[in-house]
């Protein structure tokens, strides 16, 4: 499996492992500033990274419209 590349310190396949907790915003600054300079020059994870953050706004987005099923002793 190639590695992709290498920008900011870090490779493509790091980006993937940590995309769900630099979209909820829960990685240190250091890691922060390490993806935004790699997104800034990846246009592959960057394209990526847009999209699924997108899904995931609006995942986030319709599940707080949905109310949670009621079970069977909560009448």
């Amino acid at each position: 499996m190639t590695q992709g590349r290498r920008i900011g310190g870090i490779h493509c396949f790091e980006i993937l492992e940590h995309l769900d907790d630099y979209i909820e915003g829960r990685l240190p600054e250091e890691m922060v500033a390490a993806i935004q300079e790699h997104l800034a020059g990846c246009p592959n994870c960057a394209r990526f990274g847009g999209q699924y953050a997108s899904l995931v706004g609006t995942l986030h987005e319709h599940l707080s419209q949905v109310e949670a099923p009621r079970r069977d002793d909560e009448a």
